[in-house]
């Protein structure tokens, strides 16, 4: 298998015989360990105790909330904090019999009639818990007061709590009670499968408690600092490739560092993984006192927000305890210091946060991996963030190449990138940096955009790179945060002249994504040059929507050779015919008088879903809009002209994306549509009929797909500059008979509404002008047909195959093998032995032509093993060699596996490990 992405990651292969079906796993890209069924059950148990913890506190949070009479809200926001952290420690503690009547008698006196302990029933008891919690934790533990001093007195805690409130009480009393958010009566849980068991808190629910609190309550700020909680599911895979990639003897001794941590994922994962590595190495599980150490010594966090830091000591007191072999008694847990200060360094007095000059220089080259989830949003004080990068970039680059003048500009105001310039100082020579970045570091395009890319890329090893930008608005794996992101992994040095790196592209997979799991197909990894990225900056665009097929088809369509040139339809529209293009009429704030734009006596073109072939300006009302931001040059509306909208590009139903104006009468359009008008130009209508068709094909929205950074990636429109870049065969490099099909089309179109046969014909015609093969056009269909960006198509691509589907699948992998098998005489006969659905697998045989195979299916062996590769596999398909010499295919049985195309790959696949087997008989 691929390592996921990391060149120094472990490889593994998995080796698969049929009487050993319950050990189908050792660990592949995803990295999930063997698991039983029983595994499966736990990690579904372990998402709905997270989801229905993160419901309770939820509830808790806005009672508590609400019931504190602070004057100033930071305080207010604080106390709740603590309150509740303090709530859910005590359970913790108590879960893991390090709290109990054994340890601390005086916190067990009184009782309810439930039987626990009145914490947050009895004022008195209450607050000598808190006092236990800070003589136990060295004072520092989630202050209760606003600037609290280290040692309160129980009477001060008293007095605090019985002004609380009854009902804040009662509600935080759940959390001590384990009480279901939805639960009526004051009960324990009783289910015994989905019971909550409080001495294991799921890794980063304190992030999400944070990050639905910080929304909740503070919401200007959160959505100023991008505050947004890294799913743990990511954390860990970020986490574990890094260490994975690092040598094995330094990975007990690695420096850590999170610049934006916040409620402290990363670094409990990396002290997590640290203490394994240790008891790996040592063969003994680590003290308390090792465990110290590690997190004093070798792990760092910085954030300019103390809520989250103030969060994020909690979830490091916990993960210590937890990884404790024996934490009683209690005083052995004493912290030697507090966390805020030497572990978590709060960087409050600067607006850049860790960007910015608070942090000192003595941090720079002090780390082996620099490990987070910087902020993504624009930020404020967006003319200093620009400053601080120029400088940040200009000192990396001048200790990097002494010669190099560079200036850096940032783009935009985005912090994301700044943060991957800072790390680059923080981290030590050949260091490993990983960052969750928004997706458009892969997808822009621009000028502008590759300025920015281009240095960063120059300067540092990036050696491979997630792209999740399928996961945006996903309801399991990151819920909420509706923008696209990748995960960017790199060494801290600067890349060799054919540098290349590892692309992983991750989709959804419900049934897996529902575990809060990723499959990471190893068939949908590539590699790419930093001079491929350069030259041809759409190229991560298409390898996300599409396949090694579609990059080919993309750089095809680009390439200025072959038998006919091609001219972007752009250059074409202004430089050969001369016409005039632009984007229409925007009203934004109102601000200009609309009176000039009205004087043209033009008809409004509105926003509408069904264009029509021909607009009939009688159709239409005149334009009437009183105020506008931008009314754009009036020529653009001047019939004759082309409309194209801006959105609306599936193919589910096939409507007209464009359409033509060739009346005397202004046809005025909003920003919603791109116009280009002919207006005073010769012998336009050809043009503009051709222009017509090329819009409404689906080459063109394949091409958008491909290539666009917004279609399919952020938004669901296009860029303007992206559909002018589209290759056209200029009308002088046409036959007589391609010009005859334009008039053909052009009246078929004027003459009634398009059906399925005319939309054919109009693809495979516009196809044919640029000489795509069977393959190709193969590939566009299924790309478009199961990777469109639209919630129908993506329902679609993880449904199950029709038959047609499957019996098109079969015949393509057969034949595509046996095309290849031939020139050494070998023909292998196919069988489709079985297909199950929802997740599981289709499975062909492939034997000799002259062989009878045993059939694969004894003692259930074909269910069981679909069953656990549909659970556990990260790959898309598998081969698994019988006895008698014959294959199995598995394919996942969902469409988007089993499509013409896929059955191609899926073959060369089989090819290669058949050359493999072969080679090695013959040596």
């Amino acid at each position: 298998m691929h390592p996921c992405v990391l060149q120094n990651a472990s490889q593994s292969r998995a080796e698969v015989s049929l009487p050993d079906l319950s050990t189908v796993l050792s660990e592949l890209a995803q990295g999930i360990e063997r698991q039983s069924l029983a595994g499966v059950f736990a990690a579904a148990r372990n998402v709905a105790v997270g989801s229905r913890l993160l419901e309770l506190f939820r509830q808790v949070a806005t009672t508590v909330h609400r019931e504190l009479s602070f004057d100033s809200e930071v305080a207010k926001r604080r106390t709740c904090l603590a309150l509740i952290g303090r709530a859910i420690f005590a359970r913790f503690l108590f879960d893991r019999g390090i709290l109990s009547f054994a340890t601390a008698p005086q916190l067990f006196q009184k009782q309810s009639t439930d039987g626990l302990p009145a914490w947050f029933e009895d004022d008195q008891q209450t607050a000598e818990l808190f006092v236990w919690l800070d003589e136990t934790f060295n004072g520092e533990f989630l202050p209760i007061f606003p600037n609290q001093a280290r040692n309160c007195s129980a009477n001060q805690y008293a007095t605090l709590i019985k002004a609380l409130g009854t009902l804040a009480k009662s509600e935080i009393r759940k959390i001590i009670l384990n009480v279901d958010a939805r639960s009526q009566a004051q009960l324990p849980f009783a289910d015994p499968v989905m019971c909550l068991d409080y001495s294991h808190i799921p890794v980063g629910l304190l992030s999400e408690i944070y990050e639905d609190f910080t929304h909740a309550f503070d919401e200007e700020a959160a959505a100023r600092d991008s505050r947004h909680y890294t799913p743990r599911v990511i954390a860990s895979l970020m986490v574990s490739q890094v260490f994975d990639a690092l040598p094995v003897h330094e990975r007990t001794t690695a420096s850590v560092l999170d610049p934006a941590a916040g409620a402290g994922v990363f670094l409990v994962l990396t002290l997590q993984r640290i203490v394994l590595e240790l008891w790996r190495s040592t063969n003994q599980q680590p003290t308390a006192a090792q465990i110290r150490q590690i997190l004093y010594g070798q792990l760092r966090g910085f954030d300019k927000d103390g809520d989250a830091l103030m969060l994020a000591t909690l979830s490091l007191y916990l993960a210590a305890v937890e990884l404790t072999a024996d934490p009683t008694p209690p005083k052995t847990l004493l912290f030697p210091k507090p966390l805020l200060g030497s572990v978590l360094i709060h960087v409050d007095t600067d607006e850049l946060g860790s960007l910015g000059a608070s942090i000192d220089v003595d941090w720079n080259k002090k780390f082996d991996v620099v490990i987070g989830n910087p902020p993504w949003t624009s930020q404020t004080g967006g003319t200093q963030l620009s400053s601080a990068v120029r400088h940040i970039a200009s000192r990396v680059m001048s200790s990097d190449d002494e010669a190099s003048k560079e200036v850096y500009q940032l783009r935009d105001y985005h912090a994301d990138i700044p943060f991957v310039w800072r790390a680059m100082e923080w981290a030590k020579p050949g260091a490993w940096i990983a960052f969750v970045l928004h997706g458009r570091f892969l997808f822009q395009t621009s000028i502008q955009a590759r300025r920015q890319r281009e240095p960063l890329l120059n300067h540092l090893d990036v050696t491979g790179i997630l792209n999740a930008a399928d996961f945006a608005d996903d309801k399991f794996i990151w819920p909420g945060i509706g923008q696209p992101f990748c995960v960017l992994f790199a060494k801290n040095q600067k890349p060799s002249q054919d540098a290349a790196f590892w692309m992983q592209q991750m989709y959804r997979d419900p049934a897996l994504n529902a575990l809060s799991r990723l499959r990471l197909d190893p068939t949908n990894v590539c590699a790419f040059t930093r001079e491929e990225w350069e030259t041809q900056p759409w190229i991560m665009k298409t390898a996300y929507r599409g396949n090694q097929y579609d990059i080919g088809i993309i750089r095809k369509m680009k390439s200025s050779s072959g038998r006919r040139q091609k001219i972007e339809l752009g250059v074409h529209w202004t430089e050969v015919l001369k016409g005039k293009s632009g984007e229409g009429f925007k009203v934004g704030n109102k601000k200009r008088s609309g009176e000039a734009l009205r004087a043209l006596n033009g008809r409004h073109l509105a926003a509408t879903k069904i264009l029509p072939a021909y607009i009939d300006p009688e159709r239409l009302e005149p334009f009437a809009v009183e105020k506008l931001e931008a009314a754009r040059d009036f020529d653009i509306y001047r019939p004759p002209l082309v409309v194209v909208k801006e959105a609306g590009f599936s193919l589910k139903e096939r409507k007209l994306r464009a359409a033509l104006a060739f009346s005397s009468t202004p046809i005025v359009y909003s920003e919603s549509y791109f116009g280009y008008s002919a207006y005073g130009c010769k012998d336009a209508t050809m043009h503009l009929n051709y222009l017509f068709l090329l819009s409404n094909s689906r080459l063109l929205t394949y091409y958008l797909l491909m290539t666009d950074e917004k279609l399919g990636a952020e938004r669901r429109a296009i860029n303007k500059a992206t559909f002018e870049s589209f290759p056209i065969v200029p009308l002088a490099g046409l036959t007589d008979a391609e010009r005859l099909q334009i008039d053909d089309f052009s009246e078929r179109f004027r003459t009634g509404v398009p059906d399925d046969e005319l939309w054919f014909a109009l693809d495979r015609w516009v196809e044919a002008l640029y000489g795509f093969t069977e393959i190709e056009c193969d590939a566009i269909t299924d790309t478009l047909a199961t990777n469109m960006p639209y919630g129908d198509v993506r329902d679609s691509s993880v449904s199950a195959p029709t038959l047609r589907e499957i019996d098109g699948f079969q015949e393509v992998i057969s034949r595509s093998i046996n095309i290849l098998l031939s020139q050494d005489g070998v023909e292998l006969k196919f069988a489709r032995l079985n297909s199950v659905s929802n997740n599981a697998w289709l499975f062909l045989q492939a034997s000799p032509a002259q062989q009878v195979a045993n059939a694969p299916t004894k003692d259930g062996a074909l269910a069981k093993l679909a069953a656990a590769l549909g659970e556990n596999i990260g790959s898309s398909h598998a081969f698994i060699k019988e006895s008698d010499g014959s294959y199995l295919i598995g394919v996942l049985f969902q469409k988007r596996f089993l499509t013409r195309t896929k059955a191609r790959v899926v073959a060369q696949f089989f090819i290669e490990q058949w050359d493999r087997e072969h080679d090695a008989v013959v040596h």
